[in-house]
């Protein structure tokens, strides 16, 4: 069949097509493909007869138009597979990124980074409002005479939108927009940003606007990390500080980003295996790492290279960025070329799903010395899988 190419975006075709029914999940218990299309408005699925006839152009929207002049600059400016991972990670568009390269990304548990979602947003929204709190810091004059933190607050938040704009808007976008919109708005109002509350309510939000995606990998597992990282974050608080001197700091920063990788990875780790059968143990540890290069050297440069475009002066900035796309690069292939590292389960029935759920709450919601009572239902999650009888499948005559 033939495939549309990024020059038809926009214009108005008639193509012949062959449409077949959507299937349904191919093992009991499996991935229900015709539930998604339902949620999706799809009927049908097919693939093309012939090329298809171009009726009219109406024209890019102008986000659009914006998302192909980033990925020809990203495209020129960058060698190989840098290119097409600087345009996953900024625009959403995966197509220039080769196979090779994904499926390695992949393998090393660091499939997630490809996929805009709460990781991307984050580090968008957390380097602007930084930066300006930093530049407030150096100019005393500025943060003794206007509220550095609120104007911190909206200018990260308008990033997160513009970000939002032009990664296309896929619904975990959506749902980190929201939760990035809920921390900004707590600090404009003087309230604690990270806190169980603005989850829930943003959890509340979320259902309300896409009750289907309860059930989905994407909801479930990037609410997980949160209740994780806000857990992690309030023992964390508990511990008593450590130096206050400029390297101490950084180190703290370095660390803090590793370990916010790890608990991040250690909470959806069962929704994982759960819904993929199959989690990359070596992707823990690269995670580790691959987390703190995207956030403090990739998206803060490729972020300011999109800024630079319509000026036409990011070829230094991509430069720079190149370096740390192909350290990630790298890191993915020397991970994912160690097949012990993988570790690969059986499906797991519906009640070890729910066993996982409710210990991410019991460790939100439980007191210190109780919080370790929240491990109950996790040993009793995995030890109802591992007795739960395979699934039949039975076969049409």
């Amino acid at each position: 069949g033939t495939t549309a190419d990024r020059t038809m975006l926009g214009q108005r075709v008639a193509w012949e097509v062959t449409l077949l029914p959507v299937r349904g999940a191919i093992v009991p218990g499996g991935f229900d493909f015709r539930r998604q299309a339902f949620f999706k408005g799809l009927s049908a699925y097919g693939y093309s007869l012939g090329p298809p006839e171009i009726l009219a152009s109406q024209g890019h929207s102008w986000t659009e138009n914006w998302r192909q002049i980033l990925r020809e600059r990203f495209l020129a400016g960058l060698r190989g597979d840098a290119g097409g991972l600087a345009t996953a990670l900024v625009v959403g568009l995966r197509g220039d990124l080769s196979e090779r390269a994904e499926v390695q990304i992949r393998r090393a548990g660091l499939a997630h980074i490809l996929a805009i979602s709460g990781l991307h947003i984050g580090m968008v929204t957390g380097a602007l409002f930084f930066l300006i709190r930093l530049l407030g810091a150096w100019f005393p004059a500025l943060s003794l005479r206007l509220p550095m933190h609120r104007i911190a607050a909206v200018i990260a938040l308008t990033g997160a939108f513009l970000y939002f704009t032009i990664s296309g808007g896929s619904v975990p976008t959506q749902r980190a927009t929201i939760v990035v919109a809920l921390a900004m708005t707590a600090i404009l109002i003087s309230r604690r940003p990270f806190s169980l509350r603005s989850v829930s309510f943003a959890a509340l939000l979320v259902l309300l606007l896409q009750p289907s995606s309860l059930v989905t990998a994407s909801f479930q597992m990037s609410f997980a990390a949160v209740i994780g990282l806000i857990v992690a974050f309030r023992f964390s608080e508990a511990r008593p500080a450590g130096g206050t001197g400029t390297p101490r700091r950084g180190v703290n920063y370095f660390m803090g980003l590793a370990v916010s990788s790890l608990v991040a990875t250690a909470a959806t780790s069962i929704f994982a295996l759960y819904h993929f059968q199959q989690l990359s143990l070596l992707g823990i540890l690269a995670n580790m790492i691959a987390v703190p290069l995207t956030a403090l050297w990739i998206m803060p440069l490729l972020m300011l290279a999109a800024l630079l475009t319509p000026l036409g002066v990011e070829g230094p900035v991509l430069w720079l960025a190149q370096f740390g796309l192909d350290g990630l690069l790298w890191l993915s292939g020397f991970a994912a070329q160690f097949e012990s590292g993988l570790l690969t389960t059986r499906d797991w029935p519906a009640p070890s799903l729910f066993l996982a759920g409710l210990t991410i709450w019991l460790g939100a919601l439980l007191v210190r010395p109780f919080t370790v009572l929240a491990g109950l239902p996790l040993v009793l999650s995995v030890a109802w899988a591992i007795a739960s009888p395979l699934p039949t499948i039975i076969a049409d005559r």
